[in-house]
């Protein structure tokens, strides 16, 4: 999740990011999906995210970078809120 996170930051839509994981099929790789996306090589696709987040002042979650929206984010609170009730009830 933190790569797709990456990848949202660098610019890239899920709309985007989706298909070209579906293309590469269970076999490909996050490098060959950098690939797909950037015109970059695969050699750099660890290092650039590794960077990126080492540049991050900590990582607290799955999703470091901060690239899900407000409203998802509001979304999945209330789901984890929902499910935790119906576990204890």
């Amino acid at each position: 999740m933190a790569f797709l996170s990456w990848l949202k930051q660098l610019g890239f839509t899920l709309s985007k990011i989706a298909p070209s994981m579906v293309k590469l099929t269970t076999l490909g790789t996050l490098a060959q999906l950098y690939v797909g996306l950037t015109t970059d090589s695969q050699p750099n696709a660890w290092p650039q995210c590794l960077a990126a987040a080492k540049a991050l002042p900590r990582i607290a979650s799955d999703e470091p970078f901060g690239t899900i929206g407000t409203k998802t984010k509001m979304k999945q609170s209330a789901l984890a809120t929902a499910t935790r009730g119906s576990e204890s009830g």
